[in-house]
């Protein structure tokens, strides 16, 4: 059973890797709904997603665009390049029109696509549900006392204290129109980079701010503002 299992694994890793990111307006970084997200290069997929998107994909090259629509044309559109070895988180940045060089014609109805099936996809799929279960199995017969132990670390660890590093970090984002590019804020508090990973991580696990990745850059945007 151990070996059939390895086997699924290893053949779901071989052949695809999960894309997936949350879809914001650069306007307000306000999640976008019914966003057309199409993908080309080595393998081509078509769909609509809204807040977040999730496509599995071979190991490759791809060009990913996204477009909002409103009254039939192109509100929002974003073009990105991005390569494909390993399971990869990438947020769409929807931008106007008028910031590109050229956006695709948006006349006609563009309607609601599929990706199509793979059979690998499928294969992956039974797998997570065979592991689902057995997590599910071990976990139902975990003692109270340990349950117990990971709320009250939990509930411990959600009344924490901001930090005065931590409200230097939310002082400037709010300066900033709440939100920064983790580069520009580590700049203006002239910290390491490392410093500055490590505060912004701790406000992102209290909920206080949400990390965006935008290509090799994060732009840090304070939540509830």
């Amino acid at each position: 059973m151990k070996k059939i299992l390895f086997f699924i694994f290893a053949l779901c890793v071989v052949s695809a890797h999960t894309l997936h990111g949350e879809i914001y307006s650069a306007n307000n970084f306000e999640n976008l709904e019914n966003v057309v997200v199409e993908i080309s290069g080595t393998h081509y997929a078509k769909f609509v997603a809204s807040n977040n998107y999730s496509v599995e994909l071979p190991e490759g090259n791809y060009t990913i665009e996204a477009y909002y629509l409103e009254n039939g044309k192109v509100a929002l559109y974003s073009k990105d390049e991005i390569s494909i070895n390993s399971d990869t988180e990438y947020d769409l940045i929807l931008f106007y029109p008028s910031e590109f060089e050229a956006v695709p014609d948006s006349s006609g109805e563009m309607g609601i696509f599929e990706m199509p099936e793979k059979r690998n996809t499928l294969l992956c799929y039974a797998a997570l549900i065979v592991v689902g279960i057995i997590v599910f199995l071990v976990g139902h017969f975990l003692s109270k006392g340990g349950k117990e132990g990971v709320e009250k670390k939990e509930e411990e660890e959600e009344k924490a204290e901001i930090d005065e590093d931590g409200r230097a970090v939310l002082k400037i984002l709010k300066e900033n129109e709440g939100r920064l590019e983790q580069k520009e804020l580590r700049e203006i508090l002239k910290w390491t980079e490392s410093k500055t990973s490590l505060v912004v991580g701790e406000l992102e696990a209290l909920g206080y701010v949400k990390r965006i990745k935008k290509g090799r850059k994060n732009i840090i945007k304070i939540l509830g503002e």
